[in-house]
């Protein structure tokens, strides 16, 4: 949730906040705490870059 405040209040459009709240929870579930240790959005940006490249495969 917090990702799609984040997304909205810097004026992302509806897919990119969907883009972007994908890659904070693909961060959050890689890690085995509740919270990834280095959460922040070069994180996210990070894992949704990778996600974006291994979903044009399919």
């Amino acid at each position: 949730m917090a990702a799609i405040m984040y997304g909205h209040l810097q004026q992302y459009s509806p897919e990119e906040i969907l883009k972007f709240a994908m890659g904070a929870a693909f961060t959050t579930l890689g890690s085995e705490s509740t919270i990834h240790p280095n959460f922040s959005t070069e994180v996210i940006m990070q894992q949704q870059e990778r996600s974006e490249m291994s979903l044009t495969y399919f």
